[in-house]
């Protein structure tokens, strides 16, 4: 399994693309924390690969989620524009989206 390099060569790591495989995940398009069969693949969570920061960052994602979920009403407008600009991120170009302070 794999394929062999030699040393100089230049290997590119698409960490963007971690989970995204359609061959290998149901849903490749959803982020899906704690897939089934994502030992497989180079996971930032598990095995080898495991994030020492890994707990304060999954800490400030979910305050951050939950505080702002509190604090604004949100909505979509439209379709989400996936940037094509890179190779190695996944990331939006554009999420129309209308967001409205909650007050009282």
């Amino acid at each position: 399994m794999g394929q062999g390099h030699k040393a100089g060569d230049n290997i590119l790591l698409c960490l963007g693309s971690v989970y995204r495989d359609e061959t290998a995940f149901d849903e490749a398009s959803r982020s899906i924390p704690g897939r089934k069969n994502a030992q497989r693949y180079l996971d930032p969570d598990a095995g080898i690969h495991q994030c020492i920061g890994q707990i304060l960052e999954r800490f400030q994602a979910e305050n951050l989620v939950i505080t702002w979920s509190r604090r604004v009403i949100t909505s979509l407008h439209g379709d989400a524009k996936w940037s094509k600009r890179s190779l190695t991120m996944r990331k939006l170009d554009a999420l129309p989206m209308q967001i409205n302070e909650i007050t009282g």
